[in-house]
């Protein structure tokens, strides 16, 4: 395989392997990351369904604890009336129309009042008249005998009209009978409605007796009544929660059902029951949840894509690499095809054109001054063998004129002479060419260290890009704090809107007893006339009352305060979140600036060991080459030595053997003969 197939396949091989392995992180981080995704949104789902549970179990609780505080509260205010009612009776005959009006200045929607048998002799509803009391509800028998001074019930059915009321029981004076108030579930109904507007997903709330008996019914706008008032249902949870005395909640799809009840005297007294929409529990769970998911396609498409782009910016760069290695070393075919015409001994050739300023062209330029100086040495060798083959001629041609011979022989030694001076020029400028082998040499180590540098270059590069992505990862704990932190800050708003709900309650109450007083004063003072002075305690407590509502008022808005601030916090928050988020964009970006400089530098670096592999080959060859021209002339220049000095021994001793010189004559024309036989090799 040639060295530009070599070089060919070594690259390509080398691009190929580094895109697959970057296609194969690729493909391995996105794996992971779907992974950790889908552990992510399990996570989000579970910890969402638990944070439904509790907030739903939570607004069960508050709602029960709204109905036993509004029945205590009813049963005060109820008791009040039943007690400003008996002094009304005790003073004075009360009529039916009398029943009306106190009806609607107490607020109350029934006054009923019996004699000493339990039967109803008077009543705001003229249905009850004639009706016993006793057959309804045996327990108030105590109220007659002395034996009970108050009666409180729950919610249950009139007999009368079916419809739900609730009423409180007292003897009247002097043993007339039983006096009774009654109030319908209206009141429940109005205070139950206010949680379906908070908008915090409730459908319908139900209020159910022990017995299974709907009691109340408040639906939203729109919602279909499942639950008819007054009728008994089969539900078997409702039992369920009444023996067991704990809340059940059924939570299915985007729907909940919480049945909780409310206990009185340790006994299951109602069992609310409440229907949720619990989408909006889970909104930021789907909205996460669908986020996730078109990150994890947005990576997808992503990755394919840079495939994609990978395998054709494989194929250019391949393209590009071939063209330009094979446009790079063609000048060393040509160089290659003259050496082995120089090793055939044809120095006809014309010296290599190449216009290039790399190593490549001045390795051709120095290998055609090597191939000019080859040839002028053999020029001249081949004229120092031609003298030598005539003046052998001349030795030859008679001994007669030793005289001028020897004369002869003299100027012969002496051009002779003068050919090895020549010799030894073109020996240093051989030596020339050898120094500039060793430039070379240098050459060679300087692309080394540019080698070395790059290699160092690349491994800062790859360092930086691990920095920039461990502050990626530090970017993202940084939004996971954020997020955190809004999170509590989210939490601690929903408490203190629970601390305001309770003061409301608080506010609503002591109005509610504020307005019963004021009743009572203004009833007891008309009817006791200078007796009145006696109800001062009443309009003390009046004022107290309004006192505490002024403290309520006081805490409201201090805690608005506080929500305000709260929610300041949290806007602060999501804004330190979107800023790390930018971060980590900027972060990721330099990320890829800075492989994309390492994959330059590892360019650069194949590039300089392309360039020393071509040098050191010329650089072998052109030793080679010299090594084999030098030992040549250093054998002829011996040869041509050896002559000169046969020469002139022979002058020395021509007088003394005229065969010796003969002899000599005869060695140096065979000497010449064999110096041309090596000359004729070359084609100049």
């Amino acid at each position: 395989m040639s060295l530009k197939n070599k070089m060919i396949a070594i690259t390509s091989i080398i691009i190929i392997v580094l895109i697959a392995a970057s296609s194969l992180l690729q493909f391995v981080e996105t794996n992971k990351l779907k992974q950790n995704t889908n552990l992510v949104m399990q996570q989000l789902e579970s910890n969402s369904k638990k944070d439904v549970e509790s907030k739903l179990t939570g607004l069960s609780t508050e709602i029960s604890q709204h109905v036993m505080v509004l029945e205590q509260q009813l049963d005060e205010s109820m008791a009040n009336a039943a007690y400003t009612l008996q002094q009304i009776d005790a003073q004075r005959n009360v009529s039916n129309e009398d029943l009306k009006q106190i009806a609607k200045q107490t607020k109350m929607t029934d006054f009923l009042l019996t004699n000493d048998k339990g039967v109803f002799t008077h009543s705001t509803d003229k249905a009850s008249i004639g009706f016993n009391l006793l057959a309804f509800d045996p327990n108030v028998k105590g109220l007659i005998t002395g034996d009970m001074k108050m009666l409180e019930g729950p919610l249950t059915i009139k007999k009368e009209s079916g419809e739900i009321f609730k009423f409180t029981s007292i003897p009247r004076l002097n043993g007339k009978g039983i006096l009774e108030v009654g109030r319908n579930a209206e009141v429940f109904e109005d205070s139950l409605s206010k949680f379906i507007q908070e908008g915090n997903g409730v459908q319908s709330i139900y209020l159910i007796s022990n017995s299974n008996v709907v009691l109340t019914e408040s639906l939203k706008t729109g919602q279909e009544s499942v639950l008819k008032k007054g009728s008994t249902t089969k539900d078997e949870t409702i039992k369920k929660v009444v023996d067991s005395k704990e809340p059940i909640l059924n939570l299915e799809d985007k729907k909940a059902e919480i049945y909780y009840p409310i206990i009185v005297d340790e006994e299951v007294r109602y069992v609310l029951l409440a229907q949720v929409d619990t989408t909006s529990y889970f909104q930021n769970a789907t909205i996460a949840s669908e986020t996730l998911n078109h990150v994890q396609d947005t990576l997808t498409k992503t990755n394919i894509t840079s495939i994609f782009l990978s395998l054709i910016l494989s194929a250019v760069l391949i393209a590009a690499l071939v063209y330009i290695i094979r446009r790079s070393l063609k000048p060393l075919d040509d160089i290659n095809m003259q050496a082995q015409n120089i090793a055939l001994g044809d120095l006809r050739n014309d010296k290599v054109l190449i216009q290039s300023k790399d190593e490549i062209g001045e390795l051709a330029s120095s290998f055609g001054i090597m191939t000019e100086n080859l040839r002028g040495v053999i020029h001249k060798v081949r004229a120092a063998a031609e003298q030598v083959a005539a003046s052998s001629e001349e030795l030859s041609a008679g001994t007669e004129e030793m005289n001028a011979a020897s004369e002869h022989i003299s100027a012969t030694i002496h051009e002779v002479n003068h050919a090895m001076d020549k010799q030894v020029s073109e020996l240093e400028e051989t030596d020339q060419s050898v120094a500039s082998m060793l430039n070379y040499v240098q050459h060679i180590a300087v692309s080394s260290d540019s080698v070395t540098k790059r290699a160092v270059e690349a491994s800062a590069k790859a360092a930086n890009g691990n920095k920039a992505i461990g502050t990626v990862e530090t970017q993202m704990d940084m939004i996971s704090k954020r997020v955190t932190e809004s999170a509590t800050v989210i939490k601690e708003l929903g408490s203190y809107s629970s601390e305001i709900g309770e003061i409301s309650q608080v506010i609503t109450a002591i109005a509610d007893q504020t307005n019963l007083l004021a009743l009572n004063a203004a009833i007891e003072a008309a009817r006791a006339g200078e007796q009145g002075k006696g109800f001062a305690v009443v309009a003390e407590e009046v004022r107290h009352l309004a006192e505490q509502s002024s403290d309520s008022a006081s805490k409201i808005s201090g805690l608005i305060t506080r929500i305000q601030k709260e929610t300041a916090k949290a806007v602060e928050s999501m804004n330190y979140a979107t800023a790390e988020v930018d971060g980590g964009i900027v972060v990721v970006k330099q990320t890829g600036e800075i492989f994309g400089e390492i994959e330059t530098a590892v360019d650069e670096v194949s590039g300089q060991i392309t360039s020393v592999s071509q040098s050191v080959k010329e650089l072998n060859n052109g030793m080679e080459k010299i090594v084999m021209a030098i030992n040549l002339v250093k054998q002829m220049a011996e040869q041509t030595d050896q002559g000169t000095q046969n020469v002139s021994a022979a002058t020395e001793e021509q007088l003394a053997s005229m065969q010796e010189i003969s002899a000599a004559a005869i060695g140096l024309s065979k000497m010449a003969e064999e110096l041309m036989l090596v000359i004729n090799k070359f084609k100049l």
